[in-house]
């Protein structure tokens, strides 16, 4: 006051009674709303002046949308930051330990696990504790690694034994089906399971594994159950490289000879004659007639397998044979 000089001042806050004084602290968060004037010395009162005090002690929180689960496409992060009072300044990222980077939005593409640190600052300066979340990202499917031989003898018994692995989200499901000749809802069976081969012809064994992000791998094996045969050759000891020699078959119980195809035999994979009506009724005895021309002998004894059809079902038949060339 350039004349008679001030003699005191009074404050207000957020309504309260004046009080006299010309310093006072708040403490409290909020918009305060403060009023004050001062009098002179000759009784003027000036008119009270308002100013808004405001006060904002609390960081932001951030959330994240990254999912917990394990993701087999691309994700994208949405950071959301809340502030009560001052309101949100800035969000910023890292990925995998990564200079911070300011956004709310971003997406990972790269397969992995990944650390995803966040934090936000509001208009008052607080700054929020750094968060963390780990994003999981798995892309590739599962490998399936299963060994079967192409054929296998009626009534024996086979272990059925697959091996799958997932480098990254890990399998979390997997089964076996086994589709038996002419079954077309299949077996499930567990891996290292036995089964019994009681049904010649085709057999279909359909694996599937799933890993944790959602993908899945299927392989489909097959392999032919055979009718085991009994064979003979005649004559015993094979002389030369001229003539025909014969080969007995004889099945199992259950299955006929008058069945077998004469044009589907083999004998080391060279075909049985068919030149006459007189080779098919013997096929159908179980005698089948081969020309010696037709191999080449080059060992004194021979292993040799027989190959034919019953009804469309495999039959194989092993022997050996004595040569004299």
């Amino acid at each position: 006051d350039n004349l008679s000089g001030v003699t005191n001042t009074y404050y207000s806050i957020d309504g309260s009674d004046y009080l006299q004084g010309t310093s006072f602290i708040i403490q409290s968060e909020g918009v305060h709303k403060v009023s004050f004037y001062s009098v002179d010395a000759a009784g003027n009162v000036e008119v009270a002046n308002t100013v808004d005090v405001k006060i904002d002690k609390t960081a932001p929180v951030t959330t994240s949308n990254a999912p917990a689960n394990w993701s087999k496409d691309d994700v994208t992060i949405n950071l959301t930051a809340a502030d009560n009072l001052s309101g949100v300044a800035n969000t910023y990222y890292s990925i995998d330990g990564s200079n911070y980077l300011q956004g709310t939005s971003f997406t990972i593409q790269s397969e992995g696990v990944h650390k995803v640190s966040f934090y936000s600052v509001d208009t008052a300066g607080n700054i929020e504790a750094v968060n963390s979340v780990y994003v999981k990202i798995d892309k590739t499917a599962p490998t399936i690694a299963m060994d079967l031989n192409n054929e296998y003898m009626l009534g024996s018994t086979l272990q059925l034994t697959y091996s799958a692995s997932d480098n990254l989200s890990g399998i979390v499901d997997q089964k076996m089906l086994v589709f038996a000749p002419n079954d077309t809802t299949g077996k499930l069976v567990s891996n290292g399971s036995n089964i019994q081969l009681d049904k010649p012809g085709v057999y279909t064994v359909v694996v599937t594994v799933t890993d944790a992000a959602g993908l899945s791998t299927t392989i489909k094996k097959q392999f032919v159950v055979y009718i085991p045969a009994s064979i003979d050759v005649t004559a015993k000891v094979i002389k030369g490289n001229n003539g025909v020699f014969t080969v007995r078959v004889s099945l199992p119980s259950g299955f006929n000879t008058q069945d077998l195809n004469l044009n589907t035999a083999t004998l080391n994979g060279v075909n049985a004659l068919t030149s006459n009506n007189g080779y098919y009724n013997q096929a159908k005895l179980g005698q089948f007639k081969f020309e010696r021309s037709d191999f080449n002998w080059t060992s004194p004894e021979v292993t040799v397998e027989f190959r034919c059809y019953i009804n469309g079902y495999l039959v194989i038949g092993q022997t050996t044979v004595k040569v004299q060339n």
